[in-house]
């Protein structure tokens, strides 16, 4: 009856794409625990990256005085409030301090989910190739635009920055993510790993 239950709701197919999803996220939050975190060999030069990019979009359209990004500790308090430092990408506008990027500003966590979400559902590999790095590529790009946008609205809109760091780009960043999703769910093929068999006749 179990088995009736399971091949009913949850076909073989789509058990397999349930796997896939745990492994995958089980062996990225191993290797971002355990090994990513502590020596930042993503998050470094990502968060720096789009500090640097972020500034060089500002400073094209300001003349003087430019937008100066340094890489500088910064202590905060967690939840438990205790101090802790971390290192980030201080923006400063005429030696003053405007915005700062830190590693959860630099996108990966939205871009290891986006190739999860690739590499979980069935389709053929070359497809997979282009929609990965159409979808890196467009979450790369998007992120310093929102970034800069931060930086923009924090210094002449101080007012609004909450609600354009929590809700506004954020939202209009992940809204542009799910329409690739969408594109590439149009021709996900269910039957890609167990395809039906013809049956000829005589």
């Amino acid at each position: 009856m179990f088995r009736r239950f399971l091949d009913t709701f949850f076909p073989i197919t789509v058990r397999l794409i349930l796997g896939k999803a745990l492994l995958f996220f089980v062996v990225w939050k191993f290797l971002f625990l355990f090994f990513l975190r502590e020596t930042k060999v993503i998050d470094y030069p990502l968060t720096k990256n789009v500090g640097e990019y972020s500034t060089t979009l500002l400073n094209t359209f300001v003349s003087s005085p430019k937008f100066v990004v340094k890489r500088e500790l910064r202590y905060d308090n967690n939840l438990q409030g205790k101090t802790y430092q971390h290192e980030v990408s201080q923006v400063y506008y005429n030696k003053k301090r405007v915005a700062y990027v830190d590693d959860g500003c630099n996108g990966l966590e939205l871009m290891v989910g986006f190739i999860g979400f690739i590499f979980c559902l069935p389709s053929a590999l070359k497809r997979k190739v282009k929609y990965l790095i159409l979808g890196l590529l467009t979450i790369y790009c998007l992120n310093i635009l929102r970034c800069s946008g931060l930086i923009y609205i924090n210094l002449y809109y101080q007012p609004y920055f909450d609600l354009a760091h929590r809700y506004w780009l954020k939202g209009a960043m992940y809204s542009v993510v799910f329409i690739i999703w969408m594109l590439y769910l149009r021709k996900v093929d269910l039957n890609y790993y167990f395809p039906k068999t013809k049956v000829s006749t005589v």
